[in-house]
């Protein structure tokens, strides 16, 4: 296929790491071997000439030179003292000087200038230069400075003292000779977009430029410094400081004289270390690499990153990442960023309590003086000035005076003489004072020395800024050029596949696969015939489906848009992106990052990356335990074959090999002759008769092999069928031209495109949406978004060898995988996850029924003693010790053995959704138990206690036995109001908690338990046992002022002791035993249930047994009808109350008889339960000898009161009586004594008798 000669057209080709141009610009190298040919122009000759026969051919004015550009008008004078403006005069004539391959100047030029200095390095610091070897005539710098500034750095002032420095070099004699400094100030507004500018219409604009000196600001500085070096351009910054700007690889040409951001990192380490801080937040900027350095440098160091937020583009943190600052505690932040910025942080900090001194903040010292005082926030700025107190900042020494003290300056004078020349200076009026305006000097000495020694040159690789120069130069220079074809590199193609659409011009690329071409909004006539990055992500996405893999973890880089684009396709097909970890400047994962992988358990994972970086993750990987088959990882499998092998690791290299067993790797299919077997290819050979002859090529043998040969092929070929198809449809317009003086009207044809031309622009773009042939590389067509769509080729790591065992074909959607060739460990396709084998902890079915069957036999216990106490209530022991509330009691004992078998309960007895209810009835019962028993016990001891102390003798109203079982039941409601309350409002719930966690044989065994929980348990436990336990404080009490009351029959006070400290010793135990071995059910049950039930058992074995024992030895003593309950006992107790009260009335009375006459009577008041209230009254008027006759009989009188009767069995009440020493029993109202049921006498005149008194009654 041919295409009709009808013209000339012109296709420019990108090629990485090579490009040839003709003549002297912007770009080439310096010789000396050079020939004139005429004035002021100088031609290529193989023959030499001295560089000092030139300069009588350069057009040139020595006195003086104008440089006009950007509005700004400088002149210069050689030899002159100062810098005197003129009227405008002819611009000087632009040098040239053929290109040698040749030892260049370049190697003395990057010895001569250290990529950054010490934070001393100032205006008059020695500069050790070489010797000069070559000179040049009329030098022009381009100095950048950020004059006209919104936000960001002000460099104004720096201008003066670059001025100033340039009049000094071409002063000096011994300083690049006979040649002269001109200069040209372009002002970057510390912009990216505004210094790009700036680069462009220096470079564009003559006179030639020889170097960038500036800016000042890393900003703008970035946008330059990565394209200088594809024009040969130096650039030296005096303010730049951005740690990003060190990366030798980017910024090739880059040189700065001031302290780097690194200096900073390392004084903030420092002082983070001085004070012994551990925990330190930090705040910046997203895809910020100080930070990244800055996290790296505390981790190496054992201090930890508490927390980094990002400002993103609204330029301050919001409320939810200044809680959780606050949240954190942090008290240490450092902050990296711009002063208005910080203020609205401050503020933010300000309003959340983050200020005086609370926390300490770090920061540059380089904002403006005033830039507390700005009022841009919603703070005042007293406000800001509050939440600033304490802060450190950081900030380059600039005492320059006493650097430079003692030392011979470049310029001869001291740093005082500058300063003051510097002030004076006509222009300092103009752009004002700079602290830095000494570092803009020294840049411009160490540029003129480093030229005095040589002339730059940089190496041209695939690099942004050279694709970016590339295409500038093939648009300005002739002939017009219709398209462009590469490149193969994606870094430069996106330089220059977003510009071309600007010049009509398609760009079709044989090797840029970076995903983000893809985008047709942006790079709206890019095409590329080869796989891209989404054919990979496809293809992930398709063995991923293919194994039925759910959950899968990726690695990449910061900001990378092919991750973000996978993630996408795995959410919107089900699969969970685990966790994404991004590796940074540092290019490696954390130990943190790799462990945060582990404890997700991360079993397939896909890494986008280099294979250095690919080689430090495995070697991590491999230290903790993730290789032999264990991870499946996904990556590329175009590295280098002996990838795996190169030792640049802390592992050895058959480590990396054991982590990268069993891998899958994606390749773009490369089986060209399969792909164009059997079909018509579009020159008619095979792909063998192909590349015989493309390594027959005569530049075969320059240029060497490469894989991606026929896609260059195919590209060109994609090209001309497009253009081809596009003549008639470009024929159909008419272009008008003279010929020979004669007006020709004629069909357009391609070469008559220009740059100007959309119309061929649209006409092309369809006609390669149309493409369709058979290339070198197979069938060729395009998707909409100028890709191809092609075959990924799978393979698999085999004893470190790369296995084909499949296809994704991305045209069909289809992949193909041979399981035959797959090597499994184990012969199985590894899960997404360690198999779980989840096993319940339950309590042994022995334990339980043997703890059941003690709560049972606990039950019988209880209901055993209530029967006792009913069948004897009658008799006279029990019926003193209070048997309604004994009963209470043995009912609460009960109702605590009742709980147990409803702790011993679990899902295998009951269903799952009615354990919740089984577990609250163990609660309400156990609660219930505890206020029946206890608050029974303690209604007992109250009712001794206020009887026996009475301090007043009398009682309005007695206690009876309703009033306590009233205080009882009310303890119980309390429990009721209390349980219902958290059963309504905060339902209990079942859950399982993982006892075991172990992985063995490739399995993950968790053993779980099941356990009953509720949102606020804690605190409904916590107020339940506040309260029991102030029930228990109380009865400790009541024991204590009871301890001295003698009747043990209505007084437990000994036993209600060791009731409770029982129950609190079994409880603590139970409790503390519970809490230690809470992931243990069984232990759990056994000792919780144990002390329920020794504690029930304890309490009912103290009260019940002694009274069993009583009325086993006393079976018949019971109280006569008609009489009420009382014995022996408790009269001789009384009695002796009454001696000693007695004692002490005759004590008193002693020696003052008149005293003893008014005392006639003492009295003594108490109430005995189950007792009438009785007062015994002792006449002891009289005289002392009165007195001691009646001490051997003393007149006692029994008045009755009928305060409350006891009731006999058939609800009859008995009448008060008088118990008498002698046993015998007084019925005041029958005026009868009774002794065994026969009458021995009256009640008249009731004294105490005698010893044989009361023998013969």
């Amino acid at each position: 296929m041919h295409l009709p000669r009808v013209g000339s057209i012109f296709v420019t080709m990108f090629v990485c790491n090579l490009f040839s141009v003709n003549g002297f610009t912007v770009g080439d190298t310096v010789t000396e071997n050079t020939t004139s040919s005429g004035s002021g122009t100088v031609k290529p000759n193989s023959g030499s000439q001295s560089l000092e026969s030139i300069r009588g051919n350069v057009a040139y004015t020595n006195e003086t030179s104008r440089v006009r550009e950007s509005g700004i008008n400088v002149t210069t004078r050689k030899g002159a003292s100062d810098t005197t403006a003129r009227p405008k005069s002819p611009t000087m004539a632009a040098f040239a000087l053929n290109r040698s391959p040749a030892t260049t100047a370049a190697q003395f030029l990057q010895e001569s200038l250290p990529s950054s200095t010490d934070s001393q390095l100032r205006l008059t610091t020695p500069m050790t230069m070489n010797g000069s070897t070559t000179t040049l005539r009329n030098l022009t710098f381009v100095m950048f400075a950020d004059i006209n500034v919104k936000e960001g750095w002000d460099g104004a002032g720096v201008v003066p003292a670059l001025e100033m420095a340039v009049h000094d070099v071409n002063a000096d004699p011994n300083v690049l000779p006979g040649y002269h400094l001109n200069y040209v100030v372009m002002d970057t507004k510390c912009d990216d977009g505004a210094a790009a500018a700036a680069l462009v219409r220096a470079i564009q604009r003559p006179p030639q430029k020889i170097m960038v000196i500036g800016g000042g600001c890393s900003v703008s500085t970035v946008a330059t410094a990565q394209t200088t070096p594809f024009f040969n351009l130096i650039q030296i910054s005096y303010g730049a400081a951005r740690l990003k700007l060190s990366k030798r690889d980017i910024y090739r040409t880059f040189w700065r004289n001031i302290p780097t951001m690194g200096s900073y990192l390392k004084a903030y380490l420092a002082i983070v270390q001085h004070y012994g801080w551990k925990r330190v937040a930090t705040i910046g900027y997203e895809c910020q690499e100080n930070m990244a350095i800055l996290h790296k440098l505390f981790e190496n160091n054992g201090i930890e990153s508490l927390a980094y937020h990002t400002v993103g583009d609204i330029d301050e943190l919001s409320d939810v990442q200044i809680q959780d600052l606050k949240n954190r505690d942090a008290r240490v932040i450092i902050f990296d960023g711009f002063e208005q910025t910080f203020r609205r942080i401050l503020c933010k900090a300000y309003r959340f309590g983050m200020s005086g001194g609370k926390v300490v903040w770090l920061y540059y010292g380089w904002y403006n003086k005033d830039w507390m005082s700005v009022n841009d926030t919603a703070c005042d700025p007293s406000e800001i000035k509050a939440a600033t107190v304490h802060a450190l900042t950081l900030m380059e020494l600039m005492t320059f005076e006493k650097f430079t003290h003692g030392l011979e300056t470049i310029n001869g004078l001291s740093f005082d003489q500058y300063e003051r020349r510097y002030k004076q200076w006509p222009s300092f009026e103009k752009y004002g004072f700079n602290d830095y305006h000494p570092y803009g000097y020294d840049a411009i000495w160490a540029a003129a020395l480093a030229l005095n020694s040589a002339i730059p040159e940089v190496a041209k690789q695939c690099n942004y800024g050279a694709a970016a120069a590339a295409l500038v130069r093939a648009i300005q220079r002739p002939p017009q050029k219709i398209m462009v074809i590469g490149g193969g590199c994606s870094v430069s193609t996106v330089a220059t596949a977003q510009t071309t659409p600007f010049f009509n011009l398609i760009q079709i690329s044989y090797g840029a696969a970076r995903l983000k071409l893809s985008k047709r909004d942006i790079y709206r006539t890019f095409w590329r015939n080869i796989p891209t990055t989404g054919s990979y992500l496809k293809a992930h996405l398709a063995i991923v489906q293919h194994y039925g893999w759910k959950r899968v973890a990726t690695i990449g880089y910061e900001c990378q848009e092919n991750m973000a684009i996978l993630h996408k396709l795995f959410e919107n097909n089900g699969i969970e992106s685990l966790a994404y970890h991004t590796v940074g400047d540092i290019d490696e994962l954390s130990d943190v990052q790799i462990q945060d992988l582990k404890n997700r358990d991360a079993r397939i994972i896909i890494f986008d990356g280099s294979e250095q970086t690919f080689r430090r993750i495995l070697c991590k990987a491999y230290r903790f335990g993730m290789s032999g088959g264990k991870v499946v990882w996904l990556y590329y499998g175009w590295y280098n074959k002996d990838w795996m092998s190169v030792n640049d690791t802390a592992c050895d290299p058959s480590e990396i090999k054991a982590a990268t067993e069993h891998a899958l790797t994606l390749m773009e299919l490369l089986t060209f002759e399969k792909f164009t077997h059997g079909l018509e290819t579009i020159n008619g050979l095979s792909f063998d008769q192909y590349e015989r002859r493309y390594k027959q090529w005569p530049s075969f043998e320059k240029y060497g092999f490469n894989d991606y040969h026929p896609f260059g092929y195919d590209a060109i070929w994609a090209a001309a069928l497009a253009l081809n198809s596009a003549i008639p449809e470009v024929a159909k317009q008419v272009v008008t031209e003279v010929v020979d003086g004669e007006t020709v009207v004629r069909p357009k044809r391609l070469d008559d495109f220009t740059y100007e031309d959309s119309h061929l622009l649209s006409i092309l773009m369809e006609e390669l949406k149309k493409t369709n042939f058979t290339g070198m590389t197979g069938p060729m067509s395009f998707y909409g978004n100028g890709s191809r769509p092609w075959q990924m080729e799978i393979t698999q790591v085999q004893d470190s060898v790369q296995v084909a065992v499949g296809v994704h074909n991305e045209i069909t959607g289809q992949i193909s995988i041979d399981e035959s060739l797959l090597k499994w460990p184990g012969g199985q396709v590894p899960l997404d996850h360690t198999p779980v084998v989840n096993r319940m902890s339950y309590i042994d079915g022995v334990l339980a029924a043997v703890i059941t069957g003690l709560a049972g036999l606990g039950i019988l216990l209880g209901l055993s003693l209530l029967v006792f106490n009913i069948v004897f209530r009658n008799h006279r022991h029990i019926k003193l010790s209070s048997p309604n509330l004994n009963n209470v009691i043995a009912a609460g004992c009960v109702v605590a053995f009742s709980c147990v078998p409803f702790v011993a309960l679990d899902t295998r007895l009951v269903p799952a959704d009615v354990m919740p209810a089984m577990c609250m009835t163990s609660g309400w019962l156990l609660s219930i138990a505890f206020s029946l028993a206890f608050g029974a016990m303690f209604a007992k001891t109250w009712r001794v206690y206020v009887i026996f102390r009475n301090k007043y003798g009398r009682m309005r109203k007695p206690l009876q036995d309703k009033h306590l079982l009233v205080g009882v039941a009310f303890l119980v409601m309390v429990d009721v109001a209390v349980m219902a309350t958290w059963t309504v409002i905060d339902p209990i719930y079942l859950t399982y908690h993982i006892q075991t966690d172990m992985e063995t044989d490739g399995k993950r065994l968790i053993t779980k338990h099941e356990s009953c929980t509720s949102e606020l348990k804690t605190y409904w436990i916590g107020g339940l046992l506040a309260e029991k336990g102030l029930l228990l404080i109380f009865g400790c009490f009541l024991a204590f002022e009871t301890r001295r009351v003698f009747v043990p029959e209505l007084n437990d006070s000994k036993y209600l002791g060791m009731c409770i400290y029982n129950t609190c010793v079994l409880c603590g135990v139970g409790a503390s035993v519970a809490m230690i071995v809470s992931e243990r059910p069984a232990i759990t049950f056994a000792f919780s249930s144990l002390c329920i039930i020794a504690s029930a058992a304890t309490t009912l074995g103290l009260l019940f047994v002694p009274k069993i024992s009583y009325v086993k030895k006393h079976p018949n003593v019971k109280q006569p009808d008609g009489i009420t309950s009382t014995f022996k006992a408790s009269l001789r107790n009384v009695h002796k109350e009454l001696s000693k009260a007695a004692s002490v009335f005759t004590s008193s009375g002693q020696g003052n008889e008149d005293n003893l006459s008014d005392r006639k009577s003492a009295s003594l008041n108490t109430t005995l339960s189950g007792l009438p209230m009785v007062r015994f009254s002792s006449e002891l008027g009289g005289t002392e000898n009165d007195s001691h006759k009646r001490s051997q009989k003393d007149k006692i009188t029994g008045i009755i009161n009928r305060s409350f009767s006891t009731s006999d069995e058939n609800g009859g009440d008995h009448e008060p009586t008088v118990l008498l020493s002698s046993g015998a029993t007084c019925s005041p109202v029958e005026n009868r004594c009774f002794k065994n049921h026969v009458v021995v006498g009256s009640c008249t005149g009731l004294y105490v008798p005698t010893v044989n008194e009361d023998s013969r009654l």
